[in-house]
């Protein structure tokens, strides 16, 4: 369970760069993610418990906040009792998050071969080589709708980390794994590289 936690903040601490957590349950309003500048979520390994979280995070970023999710789907997602499988609630906890942001975008789980991937146009930075992220275990989630740029793509087109203005803030996502980005300086580089993004 620590994996996907070390992912989000290692890379970023191993550089000087602070990082303060603040635990889902205590998120209940936008008001609770005052003072934060960009806020990095992972629904890997914690789902939020009710969909106030979300809700109170789609109106934090609507107010002008920056919000990084990361993360992929997991066997979790389908338990039918859960508060996201409900009818209306989008099926999986970051599809309700995006529901809330507004935006129509589905994710999707995605598992074709990647043989190469390129930043989309305004890459965030040139001097990291995508294609080392190639392989077919790396990224486990792609984005369809309308309404986001993609931000890294496969050579089949899918959009595989994506970003949108919301409100007055921003959502970008990318569909990797947490834990990705701890287990090598390729994912350590990329995660730093989406945080300065």
């Amino acid at each position: 369970p620590y994996e996907s936690f070390y992912g989000v903040t290692m890379p970023l601490l191993r550089d000087g760069i602070p990082v303060r957590t603040k635990a889902m349950e205590l998120i209940s309003s936008p008001e609770d993610l005052a003072g934060v500048s960009l806020l990095i979520v992972s629904y890997d390994n914690m789902k939020p418990l009710s969909e106030e979280v979300n809700i109170a995070v789609a109106d934090w970023v609507k107010a002008g906040g920056t919000l990084l999710y990361l993360g992929g789907p997991d066997a979790y997602v389908d338990i039918d009792s859960e508060w996201w499988n409900a009818p209306g609630q989008g099926g999986a906890p970051l599809q309700n998050l995006m529901q809330h942001l507004g935006l129509n975008v589905q994710s999707k789980p995605y598992d074709e071969g990647i043989t190469y991937l390129q930043w989309a146009a305004g890459a965030p930075d040139e001097r990291f080589d995508p294609a080392m992220l190639a392989g077919t275990d790396r990224f486990t989630y792609s984005f369809e709708g309308q309404g986001f740029e993609p931000v890294i793509t496969s050579v089949y087109d899918n959009a595989l980390a994506i970003e949108s203005k919301v409100g007055q803030g921003h959502f970008i996502a990318a569909g990797l794994p947490s834990h990705f980005y701890a287990e090598s300086e390729s994912g350590a580089d990329l995660m730093r590289i989406l945080t300065k993004y």
